[in-house]
C-alpha cells in the first residue's frame, strides 16, 4: 500500500508515510487520535515515543535543564575574585582557575 498524498513511499499511519503524516499533522489536517498518547506540553504534536508524558525533545530538555520550556545557557563569570573571564566552565571556575585548582588537588593527594 502506498502513501495517499506522495503515491511514492509505502503507507505508515493513516494511509500516509512517515513524512506526509508529519506534514499533515503539523498542518492539522489530521487529528492525532484521542485514545493515543501525546506530549503533555501545550502546543507539541509529537508524535514520538514518550517518557513521563514527554515527547524526546522535551523529556531532554528536562533531563538537562530541569525545565521543558526552550532553554537558552547563559555565560556566568568565573568565582575566582578578581576574574572576568567567561569561558567555558568546571566548579563554577573558568579554564585557568580549574586547572590550576586541580593541579592543587592532585599535589595535596585529594
Amino acid at each position: 500500500m502506498t502513501c495517499i498524498d506522495c503515491q511514492e513511499r509505502p503507507a505508515w499511519a493513516r494511509e500516509r508515510c512517515s513524512t506526509c503524516y508529519h506534514k499533515a499533522v503539523r498542518r492539522g489536517t489530521i487529528q492525532i487520535r484521542s485514545g493515543t498518547r501525546q506530549c503533555s506540553v501545550p502546543g507539541c504534536i509529537s508524535g514520538m515515543p514518550l517518557r513521563h508524558g514527554l515527547c524526546d525533545m522535551h523529556y531532554a530538555r528536562w533531563r538537562r535543564y530541569g525545565t521543558t520550556d526552550e532553554h537558552r545557557p547563559t555565560r556566568v563569570i568565573c568565582t575566582v575574585e578578581g576574574c572576568a573571564c567567561d569561558a567555558p566552565f568546571r566548579r563554577g571556575m573558568c579554564n585557568l582557575h580549574y586547572t590550576r585548582w586541580a593541579r592543587e588537588q592532585k599535589k595535596i593527594g585529594v
